[in-house]
């Protein structure tokens, strides 16, 4: 329910058509040692998994407009 949560999914909503979801992960992250924050990553339904792999990549298309969102996240969060 909170609104960096919330920010993060709308954003993610908007820009892939998708509904957004929250997952937990067995392994930690740097967002344990923060008071309020969470991980976020994209992962796009259908698309190939390379995230952590050996060759981890994504396409071009697919970072500009992660790049884009990110943008629109942080801009909302800072209103």
């Amino acid at each position: 329910d909170s609104t960096l949560v919330k920010t993060l999914l709308g954003c993610y909503e908007a820009y892939t058509g998708e509904k957004g979801y929250c997952i937990a992960i067995g392994g930690g992250t740097y967002a344990r040692a923060l008071k309020a924050g969470v991980a976020f990553g994209v992962n796009r339904p259908g698309a190939p998994e390379y995230a952590h792999n050996t060759d981890e990549r994504m396409s071009m298309d697919e970072l500009m407009e992660d790049v884009h969102m990110f943008a629109d996240v942080y801009k909302e969060l800072a209103d």
